[in-house]
């Protein structure tokens, strides 16, 4: 049985910048947050992880849900309310955004929840125009720089393959974010 869209588990990424000085209380709240998750219908895990650079203070979040309707109701819960405000002193910036279980795509949430995925024609129409142009000119530009042959074919493709994956997970969110007009109607919110 092929589940319905609404019925695929669904992740919320979370990206949260903290005010540097404050860092003790944010980790004591993301610690209380995930304790009250654990606690919400449908809700599956989470993962917290924490900076990568040296200077840096954005904390992500992952958040994973049985399904939108389940992480629709932790978006629109007071518990949620509550503990949002009492991180507002220490965040400076949070970012959010969620992804189904196997998309690449990333979609805005807003206040109602979030925003229904583009339809297939339009995602199938921005990756052609995205990856057409890339598997002509990546192969034929590393096969130019190739140098009379000196690297190997397969090594060529698997060049060609690794710049093609790096290029298209730069673009298609950008393209995402200046066609969002388009791929997003305003009539599109859940």
């Amino acid at each position: 049985m092929v589940k319905k869209e609404e019925d695929r588990p669904v992740k919320l990424l979370i990206s949260n910048v903290v005010e540097p000085n404050r860092i003790e209380e944010y980790l004591a709240w993301s610690t209380r947050i995930t304790k009250v998750l654990r606690g919400q219908r449908g809700f599956i895990d989470s993962d917290n992880i924490a900076p990568s650079l040296p200077n840096s203070t954005e904390y992500l979040i992952i958040i994973r849900f049985q399904s939108e309707e389940t992480l629709n109701e932790w978006l629109r819960s007071e518990v949620r309310e509550t503990l949002l405000r009492e991180a507002s002193p220490f965040l400076k910036i949070k970012e959010i955004q969620r992804a189904k279980a196997g998309d690449i795509w990333f979609f805005p949430v807003t206040d109602q929840g979030f925003v229904k995925s583009p339809h297939f024609l339009k995602r199938v129409t921005l990756s052609f125009c995205i990856v057409l142009p890339l598997i002509w000119a990546v192969p034929t530009s590393v096969s130019f720089i190739q140098l009379g042959n000196l690297i190997p074919d397969p090594f060529s493709f698997l060049f060609s393959v690794f710049i093609i994956s790096y290029l298209m997970t730069y673009l298609i969110p950008r393209a995402t974010k200046l066609l969002g007009f388009w791929l997003y109607p305003k009539n599109n919110q859940k």
